[in-house]
């Protein structure tokens, strides 16, 4: 039914042909009506999940401020959370890379301790790993699993991934039929 609806709104936005009266009084009848029923709906599910827009904002901007303050470049919610499989007793697994590759333990910590704060959970619920000093097969989970929640620069970003995918695919046997198949397309 939404899929119905978003369709709808996109034919009628993007105007990609004229629309009848006839067609539009069909939209009426059969998507419109439906609308007030989805809305009623979504508020249902958005009382339930105790779900606020406004909540959800503030954390993400308190937790934004924890990652600069902290010299956090990139940081991914990984696990059963960005898996959508989590229970509540589920942790919050945060990668995050700094922008000094020397942070210690006690860097962790200490931005443990702050997110804890800002989502208002306890601190044993989260789990930060730091992915300046994790191995390749962890970075390969969070980059295939993991939900991106900060980034301070976008091209970054995607300079940072697409340098660890080539790490990792440099440490498996498809690094070989890769170069194979690029030295291939060069012909000398």
């Amino acid at each position: 039914m939404i899929r119905a609806i978003a369709i709808t709104r996109n034919i009628i936005a993007h105007a990609y042909r004229r629309i009848s009266v006839e067609e539009m009084q069909e939209i009426r009848a059969e998507i419109l009506a439906k609308i007030e029923y989805v809305v009623k709906e979504l508020l249902k599910i958005v009382e339930q999940e105790k779900l606020d827009p406004e909540v959800a904002l503030k954390t993400f901007e308190t937790l934004s401020q924890s990652f600069r303050k902290h010299g956090v470049l990139l940081a991914y919610l990984f696990g059963s959370r960005a898996r959508g499989t989590a229970d509540e007793e589920s942790d919050y697994d945060i990668a995050v890379l700094f922008s000094n590759d020397e942070t210690s333990i006690i860097d962790e910590v200490n931005l443990t301790a702050e997110l804890s704060r800002a989502i208002n959970e306890p601190a044993d619920k989260i789990d930060v790993l730091s992915l300046n000093r994790a191995d390749l097969t962890v970075k390969a989970r969070v980059l295939r699993e993991g939900v991106p929640i900060y980034c301070s620069d976008g091209e970054f970003k995607r300079m940072w991934e697409r340098k660890t995918l080539m790490e990792i695919l440099e440490g498996t046997d498809l690094y070989a039929v890769y170069i194979k198949r690029a030295l291939e397309r060069i012909r000398f």
